[in-house]
């Protein structure tokens, strides 16, 4: 007797830094009503969320981990900062992060197929992992230029794959999935953070710094900060760009948009927050997911 067919689902899990904290929340909310993903693809943020779910670790056990590996680092603090790699960060500050992550764990090692999509820096084009070691992989999907360095993966040097493709739907449509949700941060910085940063610059800290007497080494650190606050930014508006073009484009079934306007891509004290409003998001489209569902398998005739 032939096998049932079966109604495919695909998750896309995009960018966003520590915002991307909030696919956990979503996450808690399909195990609660037993979605399960056929297939897991993930951009910077969301292919470090996506490679341990896919790896066997539940919503809840996610949580735990990045709570281990980012709440109460101070990965972007100044003393970490130098010029003498190929990022801004080394390469042995950020993989013990990951490691907590995914360990030595190969992709033949998920449980759910799962891809990381990075870019190739010669090229330009967005580069497919699913082979090798996870560790690379989302090392490379997540290495923001200038910041992060480069990983080389079979002759190529890769960085984020934010810069391309923020939340990669469209590899999910071409693979067979018969139903696609996708979750991204819709929510630039906002204007506040921007704001405050520009008045921390330019009014109130050259003031401080003049009254405390503080020599240059001060004004260094704090120019660096705005350097790396404003390429952070640049990222996320090229970001944004990309959505309309490639996320909208591959016409996902259900959109989940965390709202997370209040957080900066480095806020990772804020996770229980950040993960609150992932869940707060599916919560209030799980019932159109249904309705997706249901459509979807009357239309296949399952």
């Amino acid at each position: 007797m032939a096998e049932k067919r079966r109604l495919k689902i695909g998750l896309a899990l995009g960018s966003g830094g520590a915002k991307g904290l909030a696919h956990i929340g979503c996450l808690k909310v399909l195990e609660e009503y037993g979605i399960k993903p056929d297939m897991i693809t993930g951009t910077s943020m969301g292919a470090i969320i996506g490679a341990g779910y896919a790896l066997g670790y539940n919503a809840k056990e996610l949580e735990s981990v990045a709570r281990e590996s980012f709440v109460g680092s101070d990965i972007y603090s100044f003393d970490n900062f130098h010029f003498f790699h190929e990022g801004l960060l080394s390469r042995e500050l950020i993989e013990p992060m990951y490691f907590s992550m995914v360990g030595n764990k190969n992709f033949e090692d998920c449980k759910i197929p799962f891809m990381a999509l990075a870019c190739d820096l010669e090229s330009g084009q967005e580069v497919h992992l699913t082979k090798g070691r996870l560790l690379d992989a989302i090392q490379a999907s997540s290495a923001i230029p200038v910041v992060f360095p480069p990983v080389f993966i079979d002759g190529r040097y890769m960085v984020d794959g934010a810069m391309i493709n923020p939340t990669p739907v469209d590899y999910l449509r071409r693979h067979g999935m018969d139903m696609i949700i996708g979750v991204h941060n819709a929510d630039p910085v906002c204007r506040q953070f921007i704001s405050g940063l520009v008045w921390d610059k330019n009014y109130r800290k050259p003031d401080q710094l003049k009254k405390e007497k503080k020599g240059k080494l001060e004004q260094i650190k704090m120019n660096i900060k705005v350097i790396f606050e404003v390429l952070m930014r640049v990222v996320e508006i090229t970001q944004e760009a990309n959505l309309h073009a490639v996320f909208i484009g591959a016409r996902p079934d259900v959109v989940i948009e965390p709202d997370t306007t209040d957080f900066s891509v480095t806020n990772f004290d804020k996770l229980e927050s950040v993960v609150n409003s992932g869940e707060e998001a599916m919560r209030k489209k799980i019932e159109s997911i249904f309705k997706v569902i249901e459509h979807k398998k009357k239309d296949l005739g399952i």
